[in-house]
């Protein structure tokens, strides 16, 4: 992760009336986090983060399905994410999980300069019960 947020941005996250955040484990250990905002009927997935010991084994994935079908029980219809051009791995699992590129924001990222795709993704819509 070229950026990690600090503790006390992760924690603002948590906070937040529109932030989720998801987590998986393996024996205590946190492996994976993702969180997103959500704003129904709008969701955006803020960051994505897999430990390097525990990538290639489809916890991305799994987190990923299970927090867009949360934000679609919460009453959002799309999702939205930026991501960097060259990060062809986050790029396929993206697009695995039905995610459209719809756009481009030139030099977005720096260290290094970096041009982000914009993607989104319509969800299929349960509101909870």
């Amino acid at each position: 992760m070229q950026h990690p947020w600090t503790a006390g941005q992760v924690a603002g996250e948590l906070e937040s009336a529109a932030g989720l955040g998801f987590g998986a484990e393996d024996r205590g250990q946190l492996r994976a986090f993702a969180f997103f905002r959500c704003y129904p009927p709008e969701c955006e997935l803020l960051r994505i983060v897999v430990h390097p010991d525990a990538r290639r084994q489809g916890l991305a994935e799994r987190l990923l399905s299970l927090a867009l079908t949360e934000c679609a029980a919460l009453g959002a219809l799309v999702c939205f994410l930026e991501v960097r051009a060259s990060n062809g791995a986050a790029l396929a699992l993206y697009e695995r999980q039905g995610f459209r590129i719809d756009g481009r924001r030139r030099r977005y990222y720096d260290s290094p300069e970096e041009d982000a795709l914009l993607l989104h993704k319509h969800l299929e819509h349960r509101r909870k019960q």
